[in-house]
């Protein structure tokens, strides 16, 4: 009888904490999506309608991560969130470090996402440039996703946003990289508007105009809109 009670308590017992964790990953996941929502609204928009939106969407994200704080997308989520705080004049700078450590903990739930290990580059690029830390994230970046058109654009963004303090052999990296980009015409695209936000559109125009590899690009709509 003993043996018998006890084995309805253990089930008894195991079922309330099955039923707990499916509640605390439901919830979690609930406040995730309006955090998520407002992020596709963000980057459909190109940025974010008010401070009060903003709040919304980090206390959302903030739950999500209370009620799982085993999902490494939350912390991803967060971040980017934090980085549109500080895009949007809501934050300020000083919390790339806070940015950086939320890519940290997505990365030590599940380290072979691609994305993550590139974004964690592009937050430690803005306050350390280009250095080792950075190289290696990005390093990490292509050997989990070497083809992954957001590993390539972001590392193409950093390399020019921080390209007069480049030392040649990643300037050599940086070309090496774009001829990967140039591939894909929506990517080689997104790599020549960014180019242009940063007056470094010379840099591909001027492998579109003498650089084999880059022959169909020559004369193009791209070629007219960015090098004419």
């Amino acid at each position: 009888m003993i043996v018998r009670y006890s084995l309805i308590f253990g089930l008894t017992l195991f079922t309330c904490l099955l039923v707990f964790t499916y509640f605390e990953k439901g919830m979690g996941n609930a406040f995730f999506m309006q955090a998520d929502y407002s992020l596709k609204e963000w980057r459909k928009e190109g940025k974010v309608e008010n401070k009060q939106e903003y709040l919304q969407a980090l206390e959302s994200i903030n739950k999500a991560i209370q009620y799982d704080a085993n999902n490494p997308h939350y912390y991803n989520s967060k971040a980017t969130i934090l980085d549109w705080g500080i895009t949007s004049g809501f934050e300020h700078s000083e919390i790339n470090s806070e940015i950086e450590a939320l890519y940290h903990s997505s990365i030590m739930l599940r380290a072979h996402w691609p994305i993550t290990w590139v974004e964690l580059a592009a937050t430690h690029s803005y306050s350390n440039g280009v250095d080792e830390k950075t190289l290696q994230y990005i390093d990490n970046a292509f050997k989990y996703g070497p083809f992954d058109q957001d590993v390539i654009r972001i590392s193409l963004n950093i390399f020019l946003s921080n390209w007069n303090s480049l030392e040649p052999s990643i300037k050599n990296r940086f070309y090496q990289t774009l001829a990967l980009a140039s591939k894909n015409v929506t990517l080689f695209s997104k790599v020549l508007n960014h180019a242009k936000q940063n007056n470094k559109e010379g840099l591909v125009c001027l492998q579109i105009k003498f650089n084999k590899v880059y022959k169909k690009y020559k004369d193009s709509r791209l070629d007219k809109q960015f090098c004419s």
